[in-house]
């Protein structure tokens, strides 16, 4: 899809720039945050693939606060997701 081309396409051109020395960056692959309680899915038919994704409100605040915060070797992907 051209959604996965270009996050591609930028998470290589973060690393780029960040292995060339002009930044530390953290990119997320942040997951499906649209519910606080992943029970509220069980209904839908697409449960098991929406919670292999489920990100909570309060995870994707602490993925994001680290992302900010702790030193990197140049350049670091994490995939944000609630377990």
């Amino acid at each position: 899809s051209f959604y996965a081309a270009s996050k591609l396409h930028c998470e290589a051109l973060a690393k780029l720039y960040a292995r060339a020395g002009h930044f530390e960056v953290v990119t997320l692959r942040v997951g499906w945050c649209l519910y606080d309680d992943p029970s509220e899915l069980a209904a839908t038919e697409f449960d098991a693939y929406l919670r292999a994704m489920w990100l909570s409100r309060g995870d994707l605040y602490g993925f994001v606060t680290a992302a900010l915060t702790v030193p990197v070797d140049e350049y670091a992907c994490a995939y944000a997701v609630s377990d």
